[in-house]
């Protein structure tokens, strides 16, 4: 018998069979519509911490100045060229200014103070930035000059709306205060630690304000394709190589007890020098919890297949005893046990396939019913949502560890007792008495 007559022969049983087997086929299905429910949602939880992250700071790798504290980059060119001339690659980079809880925001006699005040490298970031939910903004503005970009939290408390004037108050680390008023051009909806009052103008402007002059910057921001955290710690560690046979350097960042080090002023690096920081360190702490949550997910899973493993055993046993007479008639109209076993297992693999099929569009529903819902009511939970949702993310590693899964799993709960049954001797199988 050839391997096409085989895979004939398993697809007809499997027809004429599938009243019995469709418990076992809910069961699959079912046990992979969760497994990749919770897997694509915990992964869609972390790409959009990293989202929110990258959108805040601006960046994978950063190369800031410190002195006692953060400080200025008077050398951006300079920076950019070295790294430049070396051969090295990266996605873009960005050139960023920040005042920290030193900017406060007047409209009509309310004032909020900006916990993060951005000064934005408007036109290589403008396409990030198209990205973001606004609950409102000015009609295709393509400028940022002159106008400014508030969260929506912001707006609430100051009653403000897109096309308001508001007056800018900054209190520069070394000068008088000053002010500038800007046009709100729009209103960001972001609840999340990083989107509670902060707002975003243009680099020059800011600089303006406080007396930075035109090239100078709180720190670049690298972007790369490959956002996983070993790669950008590589990434990292290479600028940092290449940065310190031209300029006095400090560490490389790459958790958050370092980072808080160095801005509250490390005497292990006095005076002026640069230091590479990698996200990772500004979200470290975020990414305990994701870890925390990871592990749960993971311990939901391992379950999962543990009782999926146990109901298909049982399940399947059952289908077998029930057609021991058949399997055994076939034995005796002259086929090997070997080729019943392949039969056998084959008739699983469709079943098993088409399960995986309609997990998958089951997991897609569940993701979708858990998408309408709103998280509001679980404090800082708004983090791991993507524009007030809940989202998952298919990655191809994930849906084939997936499925990889589901058939090391389900192979021997089926291969084990189709191989008992299809060697037991023909008067117990014909009898009823052969247990599979």
């Amino acid at each position: 018998m050839t391997i096409g007559n085989i895979i004939s022969l398993a697809w007809k049983y499997l027809r004429s069979h599938f009243r019995r087997y469709f418990f076992l086929l809910s069961i699959l299905a079912f046990s992979f519509a969760v497994i990749t429910s919770i897997t694509t949602l915990t992964e869609g939880m972390s790409r959009n911490v990293f989202r929110a992250a990258e959108n805040h700071y601006g960046g994978h790798v950063f190369a800031i100045g410190f002195d006692d504290g953060r400080d200025k980059i008077a050398n951006a060119g300079e920076i950019i060229k070295t790294i430049d001339s070396s051969g090295f690659t990266y996605s873009k980079a960005v050139f960023r200014t920040m005042l920290n809880s030193r900017g406060v925001l007047h409209f009509a006699g309310s004032s909020v103070k900006q916990k993060y005040l951005f000064g934005i490298d408007w036109e290589n970031e403008k396409s990030d930035f198209a990205e973001l939910d606004f609950t409102d903004a000015l009609p295709d503005f393509q400028s940022l000059e002159n106008g400014i970009l508030i969260s929506s939290s912001v707006a609430e408390e100051l009653q403000a709306r897109v096309g308001d004037d508001l007056v800018l108050e900054v209190t520069p680390k070394d000068g008088p205060k000053n002010t500038g008023i800007f046009i709100v051009k729009g209103i960001i909806r972001d609840n999340s630690i990083f989107g509670y009052y902060k707002c975003f103008i243009s680099l020059e402007k800011l600089n303006s304000l406080i007396g930075y002059a035109p090239g100078e910057c709180s720190w670049i921001g690298f972007y790369f394709v490959n956002t996983e955290p070993a790669y950008q710690f590589d990434q990292a560690a290479r600028i940092h190589s290449l940065l310190e046979k031209k300029f006095p350097m400090g560490p490389l960042v790459d958790d958050r007890d370092s980072l808080e080090s160095e801005i509250s002023g490390s005497d292990k690096y006095p005076g002026f020098h640069y230091s590479v920081v990698t996200l990772n360190s500004y979200i470290s702490q975020v990414g305990d919890l994701l870890t925390a949550m990871k592990l749960i997910s993971y311990f939901l899973y391992v379950m999962m297949i543990i009782i999926a493993l146990a109901s298909i055993s049982v399940t399947y046993r059952l289908i077998l005893h029930e057609r021991a007479r058949e399997i055994g008639t076939i034995r005796v109209m002259g086929m090997e046990s070997m080729l019943t076993q392949g039969v056998l297992v084959i008739e699983c693999l469709f079943l098993l396939f088409a399960a995986l099929f309609a997990g998958f569009i089951l997991a897609l529903f569940f993701i979708w019913i858990l998408s309408l819902f709103s998280y509001a009511w679980i404090p800082g939970f708004e983090i791991f949502l993507h524009k007030g949702r809940l989202t998952a993310a298919f990655t191809q590693n994930l849906m084939i560890t997936n499925i990889a899964i589901m058939v090391i799993t389900t192979l021997p709960a089926v291969w084990i007792p189709a191989a008992r049954i299809s060697r037991a001797k023909l008067p117990d199988i014909l009898s009823g008495e052969s247990h599979a």
